[in-house]
């Protein structure tokens, strides 16, 4: 959750936050739209931020939570694992 200024430039570097982070997915939000529960710095104003399970399957190979993938031989793959292996392969 964030404010404006803070919003916009999470919004241009979006495609790097989930490794970054280390996270299977990441939302940006207003910051007025933040819950009670939501973590604030007391450094780092204007932005908040929760956390919470993913409601996706994990893959085996790089243990993301993925709404998208395939079973490989009974095993879920995130979609970009399934890219890397069927190069592989």
């Amino acid at each position: 959750y964030a404010d404006d200024h803070i919003k916009e430039r999470l919004e241009s570097v979006r495609e790097y936050l989930r490794e970054l982070f280390i996270v299977s997915y990441v939302n940006i939000k207003r910051l007025d739209e933040a819950p009670q529960d939501a973590y604030e710095d007391e450094e780092f104003k204007g932005i908040k931020i929760g956390v919470q399970k993913a409601p996706w399957q994990k893959c085996a190979r790089c243990w993301v939570y993925s709404e998208k993938g395939e079973l490989i031989e009974e095993t879920f793959l995130c979609e970009r694992c399934v890219k890397i292996i069927k190069k592989v392969e």
